[in-house]
């Protein structure tokens, strides 16, 4: 009897994360844009573009085959054959404007008519459309994102439960891509965090030392949340009426809860053992330092993992 053979179709996905979820309008809106195909069979004639109406404020072509036109309006790009397997990356910027959100949307298209696959065994025909939606009202949350180049900048329009700094130390987003530093503080529960697409999105905090916990949450996201080759110093400024009276530099630990690359969650208290930074040099592994500076307490943190830290 007669064998039926049918080609395997690609599984094509798109994948964007929001750098940051939430900003002020008229600030940029940054995205993270993943295109890829898991095979098995190679996708032809494939090309990308947005819906947005206006120039790039920002671009870089991370890694992948392809190029980009992103002086073009809208972007485009022409990404050629994506054999199985192939995956291409690029962060993008958008000005934004208005009220309630900033909707971007990434559409792919192979004009060989190959069928691809969302991932879940549902044919997407020959086009496949993600979008993006950025909050624009400050009051989305608690506290203010800031990204870095060589100085780091507050978002001004805090919200009015902000009452702690955060800030990376030494550290300068790559003049390449500036999108490399986020830094967002001022948030009181992690619960708040629903936005599957926000970095700090699975975050939380369940051990006995959370239950008295006075600050705010710092969430940190340095190149993406990868683990570091060595500590990175984050200073944490915290309003002292939060912290309450009696209170020395000795009880103060800071609980780090972050995501490894499998997605298990850690919970680490860093200083509950007494032992703090060395006076001198670079430490070498997680540790704390605490100050007072006027009526609030400063806590100098060396950190390998990204995450959320609160003392």
């Amino acid at each position: 009897m007669p064998g039926l053979a049918t080609a395997a179709n690609p599984s094509w996905s798109i994948k964007i994360v929001k750098l940051p979820p939430s900003v002020v309008s008229g600030q940029d809106a940054g995205y993270r844009v993943t295109i890829a195909n898991a095979g098995p069979s190679n996708i032809n004639g494939l090309s990308l573009s947005t819906n947005i109406a206006a120039p790039v404020t920002y671009f870089s072509q991370l890694a992948g085959p392809g190029t980009c036109a992103y002086i073009n309006v809208p972007f485009t790009c022409n990404l050629g054959t994506m054999n199985a397997g192939q995956s291409t990356t690029f962060t993008i910027a958008y000005k934004t404007s208005g009220n309630g959100t900033f909707d971007m949307t990434v559409s792919l298209r192979s004009s060989s008519g190959d069928t691809g696959s969302d991932g879940k065994g549902q044919s997407r025909g020959d086009a496949l459309s993600v979008t993006a939606k950025t909050g624009l009202d400050s009051g989305n949350f608690a506290g203010g994102y800031f990204q870095a180049n060589t100085t780091l900048q507050t978002n001004p329009n805090l919200g009015r439960n902000n009452r702690q700094s955060t800030s990376l130390v030494g550290f300068a987003a790559s003049a390449s891509n500036p999108y490399d530093v986020m830094i967002r503080d001022g948030v009181t529960s992690l619960t708040t965090i629903t936005d599957p697409t926000d970095p700090n999105y699975g975050l939380q905090c369940t051990i006995t030392a959370c239950s008295s916990l006075t600050t705010e949450w710092s969430l940190i996201n340095l190149k993406e949340g990868q683990l570091q080759g060595a500590p990175f110093h984050v200073t944490i400024v915290a309003d002292g009426s939060l912290v309450p009276g009696g209170t020395s530099a000795s009880d103060i630990v800071l609980v780090h809860v972050w995501l490894d690359a499998d997605g298990v969650l850690h919970q680490d208290v860093i200083g509950a053992d007494g032992v703090r930074c060395p006076s001198t040099g670079t430490p070498t592994t997680e540790c704390i330092s605490v100050s007072k500076v006027g009526p609030n307490w400063k806590v100098d943190a060396w950190l390998l993992h990204n995450g959320g830290a609160k003392y």
